[in-house]
């Protein structure tokens, strides 16, 4: 596929070295790359492929951060008491009720019940 939109691009990576005797040398090595397009863009109807599938990843990154942001709003009002907080749950309505029926003198159920 070549086509007049390839580019090359060139790398120049620079590698000191100290040698034993103390002296610095510096290597220089070019790389080139050869950037081909993703679509052959003399096929129009490759290039409607291609761009249609842009557009949804768009679409597909907007709807993933909007499910991010639900999930940290769900995650805030969610439930997440353990088994301590429900134990001390239980332990202070025993105590309120020990203390009610001392203090009170009442222990009858029937006002609940119908």
């Amino acid at each position: 596929m070549n086509t007049k939109e390839n580019s090359v691009v060139r790398f120049v990576m620079d590698e000191t070295n100290i040698t034993e005797q103390g002296n610095e040398e510096t290597l220089k090595q070019t790389v080139e790359v050869e950037i081909l397009p993703p679509v052959d863009i003399t096929d129009k109807r490759k290039l409607e492929v291609y761009n249609g599938i842009s557009e949804i990843d768009k679409k597909l990154s907007v709807i993933s951060e909007r499910v991010e942001k639900l999930n940290s709003e769900i995650d805030s009002l969610t439930n997440h008491a353990d088994g301590l907080d429900y134990a001390a749950s239980v332990i202070s309505r025993i105590i309120s009720g020990i203390v009610d029926s001392l203090f009170v003198g009442e222990t009858e159920i029937d006002g609940f019940v119908k």
